[in-house]
């Protein structure tokens, strides 16, 4: 009996970026505890104005504070997510807190800074152990066969932005980086926005991003 009807495809796998801190506001608490491509979790130590950002290469999808949403959050854990049209089973849905380091499926030490996906040999291997019979595909250049990449962008601030205002000053920004000549990347708009948005208005903000790759699992 042939082998070809058994073949199957596993599960997406995720990998992800420690989180980075900027700003001014050294108050705010540790920002993203954990996060994959399509949901989110993150804890402030003190009431402020939120906002959530992700950013990936189809545009930056205005998280929160969303319409209804009051951008005030209390103290806490507090968690976002994405609708999607179709079902995406990922590896590692609720990775390890960023607080202490890198997620458990990071290859972050063969990414660069702006996640393109190039991993050595090692790395691969790594990722294989992590996620046991789900090993991760392979292209023949060496690149891992990307499904999406992306940041999720924390601010959190003193200035209250409201859901519309909001939606403004990215639709301000998105328009001033399409008369660009050459198009920004990911990582320089999650470091622009912050400023942008709330350091014209406020010196007691911080910002917090993670990034996440979320790569094919090889076929069986």
């Amino acid at each position: 009996m042939g082998l070809a009807g058994c073949a199957r495809s596993h599960p997406p796998v995720l990998l992800l970026t420690p989180q980075t801190r900027f700003g001014l506001g050294e108050t705010y608490g540790p920002g993203i505890v954990s996060a994959n491509a399509r949901a989110m979790r993150y804890q402030i130590g003190m009431a402020a104005h939120v906002i959530v950002l992700r950013v990936t290469q189809d545009g930056i999808d205005q998280v929160r504070p969303g319409a209804g949403h009051d951008p005030t959050e209390r103290p806490g854990m507090h968690g976002v997510s994405v609708p999607t049209n179709r079902r995406r089973d990922v590896t590692g849905l609720d990775p390890a807190d960023f607080t202490s380091g890198p997620g458990s499926l990071s290859c972050v030490p063969v990414l660069d800074p702006n996640l393109n996906a190039k991993p050595d040999p090692t790395c691969v291997e790594r990722v294989t152990a992590s996620t046991a019979s789900q090993p991760v595909a392979v292209a023949r250049n060496g690149q891992l066969k990307v499904n999406e990449v992306g940041y999720w962008l924390l601010i959190v601030s003193d200035a209250r932005t409201t859901p519309a205002e909001l939606r403004v000053r990215l639709l301000g920004y998105e328009s001033r980086e399409e008369d660009e000549p050459e198009a920004a990347t990911l990582l320089t708009i999650v470091q622009e926005l912050p400023g942008l948005l709330v350091g014209g208005r406020t010196t007691s903000w911080a910002a917090y991003y993670v990034g996440f790759i979320e790569v094919h699992a090889a076929e069986h």
